[in-house]
């Protein structure tokens, strides 16, 4: 298996975990505009720093990327995707925007 492919099952299990928490969870999350725009910076802050530690914690051994895999990627994404979930109820309950 290649890291293309690890990295699109990961893409699909950080989204359907992602999808299991915001319907498991409906009241937890950012509701206002402000705090949605807050946690999407968040997320692309952790984005943008997942690439560096992805490298640092592959470097520490032989289960280094196994590891990278699991602590900076898979919350990572599943953050990324929770968070745009968040953004698009919020959009979806503002008021005009439904005809």
């Amino acid at each position: 298996m290649d890291g293309h492919m690890i990295l699109v099952s990961f893409c699909l299990g950080c989204a359907a975990l992602a999808l299991w928490l915001l319907v498991r969870f409906p009241a937890v999350g950012p509701r206002r505009p402000g705090a949605v725009i807050l946690a999407v910076l968040a997320v692309g802050v952790g984005l943008a720093l997942a690439g560096a530690l992805f490298d640092a914690v592959t470097r520490l051994g032989g289960y280094g990327v196994a590891l990278a895999l699991v602590a900076v990627v898979l919350p990572v994404l599943t953050g990324a995707f929770w968070v745009t979930g968040c953004a698009f109820r919020a959009l979806a309950g503002m008021p005009g925007l439904r005809s």
